[in-house]
C-alpha cells in the first residue's frame, strides 16, 4: 500500500510540520474525497504517540485512519 513516492509524501508533510498520523492522512485524504485540512485536524491528537505521551506511533495510528476510511463501516448495519 505504501509505495517509494508516498513514503517520500509522507514524509515531505512531515518535514513541513504535520505530525506523523497527520502525514499520513494527509497524503491519501484525497482518495476518500476528505479535504486535507479537515483529515489533518482529525489525526492532530495522535501525534507524537497519542497527545505527545510518546506511546502508541502517530504514523501508525495515521495508517489506522486510512485504513478506516478504506475498509471501516458508517452504520451499525455494516459488519
Amino acid at each position: 500500500m505504501f509505495q517509494y513516492m508516498e513514503r517520500e509524501m509522507a514524509s515531505e508533510q512531515f518535514y513541513n510540520g504535520l505530525n506523523c498520523s497527520q502525514s499520513i492522512i494527509a497524503k491519501y485524504a484525497g482518495k476518500y474525497n476528505l479535504d486535507v485540512a479537515t483529515a489533518c485536524q482529525l489525526a492532530t491528537g495522535f501525534g507524537g504517540g497519542m497527545g505527545r505521551q510518546a506511546k502508541t506511533c502517530g504514523a501508525l495510528t495515521g495508517a489506522y485512519l486510512v485504513l478506516g476510511l478504506e475498509f471501516g463501516s458508517s452504520s451499525p448495519a455494516d459488519k
